[in-house]
């Protein structure tokens, strides 16, 4: 059995309030956790009200934020509770990473013997899963830092975002370019040396949608700017998001044949759509 032991202990000369909240593999014991989490709850705000109205105006402010802390506390086992029950954990879920949706959009397009590029590879995962799917595929990473997990792969070099000079004219049969592009501040650069390299480009974006897209690209710019520079410590990026017109135009300059396949998946935000641009001659 699990065991969560959250204990808040208040001092108001008299009072101490004790929390505690416990979660079991039973379902007897879940609703029961539950249950005792909720009514702790309301327990804990009927305590914030009479400390805030029961005592002297001096040591008003300390109590009511001594019961709000309390407060959040509960309410965050209680959510915590309803998260472990099997009954929302159907209904809610949690953030995994894009890897294993990606590959079953991607291996339609990539076969055995084939040469394959991956721009901005990031952690590598992806690759891996190629690799691990396709043994006799030769797959290439590129980015502008090593971030990868398995950095044993010899075909790996890094490069400056924007050229990839070392490579002839279509000398890879795939190039997969993943969530990169709207980091890039000059796109037509790499989209020159990515369409010269590659045969088949796979792209994948977010995409914004259309009617609101002007105002959601300033938002998300700014605020993927903010974390970018302040949470990852990286004063030099660069983000800009593009709705499908604006992708297709920019792309069928290169290309006769754009094919576009929607990525469902559940959005944490609401107006942008993930999405996988095929371009071919």
């Amino acid at each position: 059995m699990f065991i969560n032991l959250g204990i808040h202990i208040a001092f108001d000369g008299f009072r101490i309030d004790l929390g505690v909240t416990a979660m079991g593999w039973c379902k007897v014991r879940k609703y029961f956790s539950i249950t005792l989490s909720f009514i702790s709850l309301c327990y804990s705000c009927l305590a914030t009200i009479d400390q805030f109205f029961a005592t002297s105006s001096d040591i008003r402010v300390r109590n009511l934020i001594t019961g709000l802390l309390i407060w959040v506390n509960y309410a965050g086992s209680f959510y915590v509770f309803l998260m472990a029950s099997s009954r929302f954990r159907r209904t809610i879920r949690l953030p995994t990473g894009p890897k294993n949706r990606l590959y079953n959009f991607i291996h339609n397009h990539i076969d055995n013997n084939q040469r394959v590029l991956n721009v901005g590879c990031g952690d590598g995962i992806l690759s891996e899963l190629i690799r691990l799917n396709y043994s006799d595929m030769y797959v290439y990473d590129a980015d502008v830092v090593d971030l990868r997990h398995n950095k044993k792969s010899s075909n790996f070099h890094l490069f400056d975002g924007y050229h990839l000079s070392q490579y002839d004219t279509d000398y890879f049969d795939v190039v997969l370019v993943i969530y990169v592009l709207h980091h890039v501040k000059h796109r037509n650069i790499l989209l020159d040396e990515i369409m010269r390299v590659g045969k088949t480009i796979l792209i994948v974006e977010d995409i914004l949608h259309e009617p609101k897209a002007t105002i959601l690209d300033h938002f998300f710019t700014f605020t993927h700017r903010l974390w970018a520079r302040f949470v990852c410590k990286d004063k030099e990026a660069y983000v800009e998001f593009w709705t499908k017109s604006k992708w297709s135009n920019t792309l069928y300059n290169y290309r006769a044949n754009i094919t576009y396949t929607n990525i469902p998946e559940k959005k944490w935000y609401h107006y942008v759509d993930h999405g996988m641009f095929v371009c071919s001659n």
